[in-house]
């Protein structure tokens, strides 16, 4: 089964969800102060592979790094092509993959 037939929804659907929560939290003033969520995201490229991903760990119940409750969304898109040897024969690929994860801890 090729990568690219995998459906990748969901995992998009989870990145834009996350990225509207992290928009609609109010900025704060005071750098010292820890808040409740944290947010981050990024994307690494080369010649054959490329790939975005976002991520939000929330502390519903208390600042991010006191003890409690964590809920984290995670996931990710990218793609990638390369050369390999087929029966004596080189064959070019091409693929798409994606990643999504979530945690519940105490």
């Amino acid at each position: 089964m090729l990568l690219r037939d995998f459906n990748v929804w969901p995992t998009r659907a989870i990145a834009v969800a996350l990225i509207a929560i992290a928009s609609l939290a109010p900025a704060r003033a005071d750098p010292a102060a820890h808040g409740w969520r944290e947010v981050w995201g990024g994307a690494d490229a080369s010649a054959h592979v490329w790939l975005i991903y976002s991520g939000m760990t929330v502390a519903p119940h208390s600042d991010i790094f006191s003890d409690g409750l964590r809920l984290r969304l995670a996931g990710g898109y990218g793609g990638y092509t390369y050369v390999g040897q087929r029966r004596s024969e080189l064959v070019s690929f091409t693929a798409e993959t994606a990643f999504g994860e979530a945690l519940v801890a105490t």
